[in-house]
């Protein structure tokens, strides 16, 4: 069996180490999983702002080659697929073609297609799961400069944000378990703190240090078994 020596991470903004609690976006204090290059790997965070499995596609085009048996890649996208064209939404709710950024059967098969590429390479896989968003935070934001009636009565109630996101969660995770690819479940210890909304910047999407912490010690607690 190869011994793993690299962890390859490719995922979004909250993956990358993004924080958001004064209205500008900061990098959090470890970004790079330090602590994994602690333990000895060579780690390389790739993940940015606003990324969709587009990006994971195009990025993965470009590191294959570099890629082998002796990787981890560790896949974290969901967030910005799911999410909406908002000023579409507020100008034209009527419109019967308004859908996520990344349709659910384009997101599917976008990230099948990043997981079979990386094992084509001989790497072993995860992914991150997605970690929740506060609902009425994300509310605030989408609805600033924009008409906040007609985008919250095109969502139904406020919570729908947070539905919505959940499906496309729990739709990658059937997806993840049926290609047979670990889960590093960042989500579940954010569900169960009653101090949520301290876990979220001004925006309801990026963590504070707090929640990183939070994502942190899950991610310690469960890749020694992945990496077995």
């Amino acid at each position: 069996m190869s011994e793993i020596k690299k962890i390859h991470i490719l995922g979004d903004s909250v993956i990358r180490g993004v924080i958001n609690e004064t209205g500008r976006f900061s990098y959090r204090k470890d970004s790079k999983y330090g602590w994994l290059s602690d333990m000895g790997y060579e780690v390389k965070n790739n993940s940015h702002i606003g990324a969709t499995v587009y990006k994971g596609v195009s990025i993965m085009e470009k590191v294959i080659d570099s890629l082998d048996e002796n990787t981890l890649v560790i896949f974290g996208y969901g967030g910005n697929d799911a999410d909406f064209n908002w000023d579409k939404v507020a100008e034209t709710p009527e419109d019967p073609n308004l859908d996520a950024n990344v349709p659910m059967e384009m997101f599917l098969t976008l990230y099948k297609k990043l997981i079979t590429d990386a094992r084509s390479k001989g790497c072993k896989v995860a992914i991150f799961n997605m970690a929740p968003i506060d609902a009425e935070k994300y509310h605030r934001t989408i609805c600033h400069n924009r008409n906040a009636e007609v985008i919250t009565k095109w969502l139904g109630d406020v919570n729908m944000l947070f539905r919505w996101h959940e499906y496309y969660d729990f739709t990658l995770e059937k997806m993840a378990r049926e290609m047979e690819v670990p889960i590093i479940d960042i989500r579940t210890p954010f569900l169960t703190q009653h101090n949520f909304k301290d876990l979220y910047g001004l925006d309801g999407i990026h963590p504070t240090e707090a929640g990183y912490a939070i994502i942190d010690a899950a991610f310690k607690a469960q890749i020694s078994n992945i990496l077995e």
